[in-house]
């Protein structure tokens, strides 16, 4: 997707330079810079442009992704909104908006969303419009099912033997919740597969996959994990999700040998410890379940005291 960023300049029906060869000159020198993620220096020549052709749209354009791949999103979207006003039908301008402000505040879905909805009316058959969508609404769906964990820990704390209707009013609140999120997610991915059959990364297979296990179907995520590891094996994260689902299904031994793989690739890897804890336990290995348990706390100890 970058590389097509990079020439999208290209295609925008915009302003001209008409005579100001100063501007034209400094235009190519910025886009030459930034070719070469030469990011920083590019923004100056940039604003060389804009100082002398206020107007023009390739010059915001061009400054906002490179102020992007600074990881400046803040400043960015200044320029993603100049873009969207100068040239309001660019589908492109409103899907960089859409991910400067996923950068900035990737849990607020009123700014967000609307950008990402934009870019796909206006050019519904852009792939990477729809996965990045998908993983804005992962976070969204993050955010849910702790509100959702916590609501139920505390009812049960509360109503121990009183749960009918406290179960009742929790399913509503997921289907309200993280089950929208993970059928947003889900339709927006597959959307995103039928468009590129054959991605090149792993990064749909994984979200769609944590979707299916939030929405506990948990072969068609396991399937979906499978793929996800083919295509980055050394990706932690999906055995780590792959060995939760397994511990949903029952099948501990094969939770344990994903949660081995992902400690194998990040030996700090605290979460899935304090996971393969849990089903050595389920197995009766209460030694090895206590040492996964200590080995996470030192590990979260040590990364609270690094901060």
């Amino acid at each position: 997707m970058k590389n097509l960023l990079i020439i999208l300049f290209c295609c925008l029906s915009l302003q001209v330079w008409g005579q100001d060869k100063e501007a034209e000159t400094y235009y190519k020198n910025g886009l030459e810079k930034y070719n070469l993620k030469k990011y920083q220096e590019a923004i100056l020549d940039f604003d060389k442009v804009i100082s002398l052709s206020p107007n023009d749209v390739n010059a915001y354009w061009q400054r906002g992704l490179s102020k992007f791949y600074l990881k400046q999103p803040d400043v960015a979207i200044l320029d993603f909104d100049r873009v969207i006003q100068l040239s309001p039908n660019f589908a492109e301008g409103y899907y960089m908006r859409g991910r400067a402000r996923y950068a900035k505040s990737p849990y607020k879905s009123l700014e967000i969303m609307p950008d990402y909805d934009k870019a796909i009316e206006l050019k519904p058959t852009i792939a990477e419009f729809y996965l990045h969508r998908a993983i804005a609404n992962n976070s969204f769906m993050s955010v849910e099912l702790y509100a959702e964990s916590m609501s139920k820990a505390t009812t049960n704390l509360i109503n121990i033997g009183k749960s009918k209707e406290q179960q009742k009013q929790y399913d509503i609140n997921k289907e309200e919740g993280s089950w929208k999120y993970a059928k947003l997610i889900i339709a927006d991915l597959d959307k995103f597969l039928t468009l590129i059959p054959t991605p090149k990364d792993n990064r749909a297979y994984y979200y769609r996959g944590i979707s299916k296990k939030v929405l506990e179907k948990y072969q068609e995520a396991i399937l979906d994990f499978d793929k996800a590891i083919q295509l980055a094996p050394k990706d932690e994260k999906s055995y780590e999700e792959r060995a939760e689902t397994n511990f949903a299904l029952g099948k501990y031994k094969e939770a344990i040998a994903d949660f081995d793989k992902a400690i194998e690739l990040d030996p700090e890897y605290a979460g899935a410890y304090r996971q393969r804890a849990k089903a050595k336990e389920k197995l009766g290995l209460k030694a090895e379940s206590a040492a996964d348990e200590a080995k996470a706390d030192e590990i979260y100890k040590k990364n609270k005291d690094k901060k």
